[in-house]
């Protein structure tokens, strides 16, 4: 039955990193003219080593530590995930770093790649419900 953990923990654990990075980029948008801004993503390659290595479960010395109430809480599994500050090609005289189309295509891509997820999960669990019927 571990596969079934595997398959059903990779799925679930994308869709809550996918939600995550979702907040982390509505909040680059909402802070587009935000003076001395920086804008923000998520390492998702971090999170899917840890993943690799059988750190699905969030239980691991690397979770982050949560200093200030206002910080991303990354305890639903997300082991590795690093908040970094985007590289920005242009940078506001202000000091904000948000370049609105760039987040607007992360964005994009990121809901994309959550619904892919969905599917993906919706999918194996159909494949398992007609397993136990015998279908």
């Amino acid at each position: 039955m571990d596969w079934i953990d595997n398959t059903i923990g990779l799925y679930s654990q994308g869709l809550i990193f996918r939600a995550k990075r979702a907040e982390v980029l509505a909040g680059n948008i909402a802070n587009a003219d935000t003076p001395n801004y920086k804008a923000r993503d998520l390492d998702f390659s971090a999170v899917l080593k840890g993943m690799k290595q059988g750190r699905m479960d969030g239980a691991s010395s690397m979770s982050p530590r949560m200093s200030d109430p206002r910080h991303i809480d990354f305890s639903g599994g997300l082991d590795g995930a690093r908040l970094e500050f985007r590289e920005s090609h242009r940078a506001a005289p202000d000091g904000n770093t948000v370049e609105p189309e760039v987040e607007l295509a992360a964005y994009t891509e990121n809901a994309l790649r959550f619904q892919a997820s969905a599917q993906f999960l919706d999918g194996s669990l159909n494949g398992l419900r007609k397993a136990w019927r015998g279908e």
